[in-house]
């Protein structure tokens, strides 16, 4: 059962789920042993979860990931 509230977009990953609240701001939940569970303290527009690790678009278009790094995933490339 997810989190309490009203959220716009809703991503669900390997053991855990993100969604996206009303206000913007990220809230995990599920099983994780990498830190998945700790979204970053920005608002965002969309997220996206994977296995052990999540990425989503704050609304000032930067990419942010976190969680698992095992497989580099987190390293977004800079223009």
């Amino acid at each position: 059962m997810g989190p309490d509230g009203s959220y716009t977009y809703v991503s669900s990953g390997d053991d855990q789920s993100c969604a996206v609240n009303t206000e913007g701001y990220v809230t995990c939940w599920g099983e994780t042993e990498f830190g998945v569970l700790e979204a970053p303290p920005a608002r965002f527009q969309i997220v996206s979860s994977g296995w052990n690790s999540a990425c989503g678009i704050t609304v000032d278009n930067e990419v942010l990931c976190w969680g698992s790094n095992q497989s580099g995933q987190l390293d977004v490339p800079q223009d």
